[in-house]
């Protein structure tokens, strides 16, 4: 967004860390019956567990959300969120899902990653 002024930082530098955990933290936190490697996950799941294991920095950013956006703060967070996986050298994007669920369980449009050998 482009006069987004809020200070992403504190949960970034958390990305190298959720990223080298993955895909392995992803079967402790949901069951997915998928045809999907097991060194693959989505920008769901990275999500679920960047705001699970740094919840502070999390829940900072979707409180500025919450002033922006009010009928929607999840779904901006989580849009910036998951725009910085690109980024990452750690990973590279494999494909597109048109319905993997969210945090909420509803069908969204999310991408596959997979980890750089």
């Amino acid at each position: 967004m482009k006069n987004d002024t809020f200070n992403y930082k504190p949960l970034y530098r958390h990305y190298a860390q959720i990223i080298i955990e993955m895909p392995a933290k992803v079967a402790k936190l949901k069951k997915r019956a998928t045809s999907m490697k097991r060194e693959e996950f989505t920008s769901h799941e990275f999500i679920l567990c960047l705001a699970q294991k740094y919840q502070a920095d999390y829940i900072h950013a979707l409180y500025y959300w919450r002033a922006k956006a009010p009928s929607e703060p999840f779904r901006m967070l989580h849009g910036i969120l998951a725009q910085r996986l690109h980024h990452e050298t750690l990973i590279r994007w494999i494909r597109e899902v048109p319905d993997d669920l969210d945090i909420f369980d509803n069908p969204a449009p999310c991408a596959v990653w997979g980890r750089v050998p």
